[in-house]
């Protein structure tokens, strides 16, 4: 589905790069941004050959599954649109931890992102107020040359974007993106009475904060919690 500046397909010239990494450096770890829209959700309920599965085959050991999200709900790729289900969203996201957790018992195991993070967490037994730190430690470039608080946000100009040039590397409340501190804290607000906020990654975007994100961010924290209890009373070796 991703084409080069040549607008072709960019699939196959990717495969010949990882494959060759494999072949010269196999036990270089490699780490995919899994980008998954309401369409691979359903290509997946329709085949049943999972995203997670081919990207595994590839060689990749470790995943970041990032949905599309975006404020249009009308928009057909965003998964929280009125297009997805949200019950298909829920089995497409756990078929994906199931594989993840059956690899854990061969050799050829891969982590998703969501599961380290969250053991992360559990381990570090104390708890935080985590936010996403976009806009404070991690920006996007976008393709105008200007920086946004994150890729979410290309496009949006409630909160103004800032150029390279401009940006005050001591000091970054003098940059225009230091009005997303703003919405932190609406946000701190709106997660304060929910039992997932010391164990969710908590998004900024403002698009992102309604019922269905939260009850799927619920959802991701009790599925991953469940399997990891069942996983350790079996005795499998889950690493974080």
């Amino acid at each position: 589905m991703r084409v080069n500046y040549q607008d072709k397909a960019s699939y196959s010239e990717l495969v010949k790069v990882i494959k060759w990494v494999k072949n010269n450096y196999p036990d270089f770890p490699l780490h995919a941004e899994m980008t998954y829209s309401a369409q691979h959700i359903k290509n997946y309920l329709s085949t049943y050959i999972h995203d997670v599965e081919v990207l595994r085959d590839l060689g990749f050991s470790s995943i970041h599954m990032a949905p599309v999200i975006t404020p249009d709900s009308h928009d057909e790729s965003n998964v929280f649109s009125d297009y997805c289900s949200q019950e298909d969203l829920k089995k497409y996201v756990g078929d994906a931890y199931d594989l993840m957790f059956e690899s854990l018992q061969t050799e050829r195991h891969f982590y998703i992102a969501d599961y380290i993070e969250l053991a992360n967490r559990i381990n570090s037994k104390s708890k935080k107020n985590i936010f996403c730190n976009a806009g404070v430690r991690r920006f996007a470039l976008g393709p105008d040359g200007m920086l946004y608080p994150c890729h979410m946000y290309y496009g949006n100009h409630k909160y103004l974007p800032t150029s390279v040039e401009e940006l005050n590397p001591n000091d970054f409340r003098e940059n225009i993106l230091h009005n997303l501190y703003v919405a932190s804290q609406e946000k701190k607000r709106h997660c304060k009475d929910c039992w997932n906020a010391p164990l969710c990654a908590r998004c900024k975007f403002e698009g992102a904060i309604s019922e269905r994100f939260c009850d799927f961010r619920r959802f991701q924290s009790e599925y991953l919690l469940a399997r990891m209890w069942t996983t350790q009373r079996e005795g499998v070796s889950v690493q974080s």
